[in-house]
């Protein structure tokens, strides 16, 4: 699955195509990974497919989802110190993704919380 650039172009009036300067993320997230039940979701349903993509963005951009509090303030602490960083997204029918990324920052995987 393929995550889209944080960088963007458009034309111009005149037609000239511009690129957008790349948004700057606050961490790095080295691989991404999948589950097999999140993988095999993600071959077979398209919305999901599209759900994950976006969730991974909001991640990497530090949108933590929906975390309690004292998940989100550990998250914000975790950037400074380089440890491990949660999130969780829930798709329309309910289907909950957790997204880590390490404290190396060496990988980012998509789980379901019962593939924890």
């Amino acid at each position: 699955m393929k995550v889209n650039s944080l960088s963007t172009t458009q034309s111009n009036l005149n037609g000239q195509t511009q690129t957008k300067k790349k948004e700057k993320r606050p961490f790095r997230y080295g691989k991404f990974l999948m589950t097999g039940g999140v993988g095999e979701l993600v071959r077979t349903n398209e919305g999901f497919k599209k759900f994950v993509a976006k969730s991974l963005r909001r991640h990497i951009a530090g949108d933590w989802g929906k975390v309690p509090p004292k998940d989100a303030k550990a998250n914000q602490e975790a950037l400074m110190k380089g440890l491990r960083l949660v999130s969780a997204y829930s798709y329309h029918n309910n289907t909950k993704i957790w997204i880590i990324t390490e404290a190396g920052r060496f990988a980012t995987t998509v789980l379901f919380p019962s593939e924890y």
